[in-house]
């Protein structure tokens, strides 16, 4: 197992072009290329309070051209990145450097400030739009002009006592808009018709003293016809064409201290869903790995650690993960089966 400290905690995992990149809490974004500020710690004026400058979430768009366009998070402010080699154009088409000796520059063009009232959650990008996911509103954007933004979704009530969830995440893809909710609910819209709500999935109820905290959606994937989605504690498949849900796989990596913990301090974790089209991959608390293969088999690593293990990605079928400061690059030797579908 390969295993990269960072001086910072990782807050954010993608991979693009075949590389991994990280975002971190000091602000930064780092490739095993470069490295540059994305956000530094601004004063909120109206609540007086600092925002911290820790990279939410990021995505790279291909400009075509030589460098690459960032667009980064924090709780309040949406920044756009180039990013370059600091040589001449010429020199890149004749080749007249080496890996060794090229550096980058970032340019920050655009900084996009209080166009949320609540906390940046996700950035989800798509055929030149995309869309910044708060507590209870959806935006969209172009790419290509970001002097304003078009609102998919408001759910804040007239009075908050009345809110009955908030938004987890949301996920744009060509034509539909979806989005996840702390209630356990999935909803998708077909942005050709309506950016209302038209197809809502719910994860099961349960009876469990802490469903309010398990059921919250950490995250989802859309793959042709099947939704995945995680929970605090189970993976879920459904056939989208029938609203129906054909298996679930329930993690044991949770105890009863770790949900109590989050519960009492209302810390909720963030697990995220990778997969490799023939498996799937997700963290799970105190350091375990797991991964559900395409017979629904579960597998898992106990990497022996005491913090949550919530960001994982997989980059050219190799598997990234992360916890705290560390991340680690999974050899699939290491995985041990837990437990087997009948």
């Amino acid at each position: 197992m390969e295993e990269t400290f960072f001086s910072s905690f990782i807050t954010s995992l993608h991979s693009y072009n075949n590389k991994i990149i990280v975002g971190l809490d000091d602000g930064t974004i780092r490739t095993d290329e470069f490295s540059f500020t994305a956000h530094e710690k601004e004063f909120d004026t109206l609540e007086s309070v600092d925002i911290p400058e820790k990279v939410n979430d990021f995505f790279i768009v291909d400009s075509g051209s030589f460098h690459q366009q960032f667009v980064s998070c924090n709780d309040k402010s949406i920044n756009v990145n180039k990013v370059r080699p600091n040589i001449s154009c010429i020199d890149i088409i004749e080749n007249n450097y080496t890996k060794e000796s090229l550096s980058y520059r970032a340019e920050c063009t655009s900084s996009l400030k209080n166009m949320h009232n609540y906390n940046i959650e996700s950035l989800s990008y798509s055929n030149d739009y995309f869309i910044s996911t708060d507590y209870l509103r959806i935006n969209l954007w172009n790419i290509h002009n970001l002097s304003h933004s078009y609102n998919l979704l408001d759910c804040k009530p007239k009075k908050l006592e009345e809110m009955e969830y908030v938004i987890t995440k949301g996920l744009l893809m060509n034509d539909s808009f979806s989005y996840g909710t702390s209630n356990g609910e999935v909803f998708i819209n077909d942005l050709r018709i309506k950016s209302t709500n038209q197809n809502k999935i719910v994860i099961p109820k349960s009876e469990d003293l802490y469903e309010e905290i398990l059921r919250m959606i950490h995250d989802y994937l859309i793959i042709e016809n099947n939704l995945i989605i995680r929970d605090m504690n189970t993976v879920y498949f459904y056939d989208l064409r029938m609203n129906d849900c054909f298996n679930r796989i329930i993690f044991d990596g949770l105890s009863i201290d770790y949900i109590e913990k989050h519960f009492k301090t209302n810390s909720f974790g963030n697990f995220k869903l990778s997969t490799d089209k023939h498996n799937f991959f997700s963290g799970g608390g105190e350091g375990i790995l797991y991964k559900i293969d395409n017979q629904y088999n579960l597998f898992s690593i106990d990497l022996k650690s005491e913090e949550s293990l919530e960001l994982v990605c997989n980059n050219n079928n190799d598997l990234f993960c992360s916890i705290g400061k560390s991340l680690m690059k999974i050899d699939d030797s290491y995985f041990k089966e837990v437990k087997k579908n009948i």
